[in-house]
């Protein structure tokens, strides 16, 4: 009887241990395969809304890092996986070429204040996971003020 209660605790255990490895990162409502990463537009001059979206996709009441390259817009961005590989570039309109600023950490969430410009996004953020890599420039589009963030995203704004 003392085994059996026994091993009854010890599968208990190790059922809640299972349970409290999920991550607020799985409520993300990704749809396909090939979406590596989520991103939130945070507002313009300051930001707004963060608390929101630490709440629901965040599993850490801190602040996520903040990049800054230039400009007032603000934008969460939350890679899929926690073991993707993030790189941050920055883009120069005069010579219209690319330079590696910041590599976060693997997986981790951050905040990119960019776009000094309306007509050029001076940020790309390029993420690798299992050999995929892709890219996205974020911005707000001038046609119809919708927010630009590639194919391989989901679009988390309020």
């Amino acid at each position: 009887m003392k085994k059996y209660i026994i091993a009854v605790i010890l599968m208990l255990a190790l059922l809640l241990s299972a349970c409290s490895e999920e991550s607020k990162r799985d409520a993300l409502p990704f749809t396909a395969a090939d979406q590596l990463y989520a991103v939130a537009w945070l507002g313009y001059g300051e930001m707004r809304d963060l608390e929101h979206y630490q709440e629901l996709y965040l599993d850490s009441k801190e602040a996520p890092p903040l990049y800054f390259f230039s400009g007032a817009e603000y934008y969460l961005v939350i890679p899929r996986y926690a073991d993707a590989e993030v790189q941050l570039y920055r883009n120069d309109l005069a010579t219209m070429s690319s330079e590696l600023l910041y590599t976060p950490d693997k997986g981790e969430a951050f905040i990119l204040q960019c776009n000094v410009s309306d007509i050029f996004p001076d940020a790309t953020v390029r993420i690798t996971h299992n050999g995929q890599t892709v890219e996205f420039r974020p911005h707000i589009s001038l046609k119809d003020g919708s927010l630009e963030i590639g194919d391989h995203g989901i679009n988390i704004s309020k």
